[in-house]
């Protein structure tokens, strides 16, 4: 029998990418995604809970996560969980559980377009190579994908 790690969320973005470079060249976005769930009480009353998700983006994804997603964005995204674990100054174990993202399928509408100016169908000089991606692809409800490496994770 197989393994399978594979998380797929829908929501909206709860602050703008905490964007992170590297030595090597490589970035991180880090951005939370809240996902709201809705249902009724025994005594009829609506009822809501939202759960809050810490998404990272790697890469190519990274960047467009930086150019293109603000808060507020509605996005989907497939990805994989992984769970980190660091010590504080005190030498406490401490855990946080990541969705480690390899699909963005950014949603909304032309008028849902955020507000940064580097994201301004009007202004292709800030979007660079990427505008006519960006023209036709989020306009239209944009998809990207990251590339996986499954062997990257396998304990043998």
């Amino acid at each position: 029998m197989g393994n399978l790690n594979k998380v797929m969320l829908m929501g909206y973005l709860g602050r703008e990418p905490e964007v992170r470079q590297f030595e090597d060249g490589n970035s991180i976005a880090i951005v939370s995604l809240a996902t709201n769930e809705h249902w009724k009480n025994k005594e009829g009353e609506p009822q809501e809970r939202t759960e809050w998700h810490a998404l990272v983006f790697s890469g190519r994804l990274a960047e467009i996560a930086k150019d293109y997603l603000t808060k507020g964005s509605p996005i989907f995204i497939e990805g994989r969980l992984r769970t980190r674990k660091w010590e504080d100054d005190n030498g406490t174990a401490h855990y946080t559980t990541q969705v480690h993202v390899d699909h963005l399928q950014m949603l909304g509408k032309k008028e849902d377009t955020p507000n940064k100016e580097e994201a301004q169908p009007n202004n292709p000089q800030t979007i660079g190579k990427d505008y006519k991606a960006y023209k036709e692809g989020y306009m239209a409800g944009a998809s990207y994908s990251h590339p996986v490496n499954f062997d990257e994770d396998l304990p043998f």
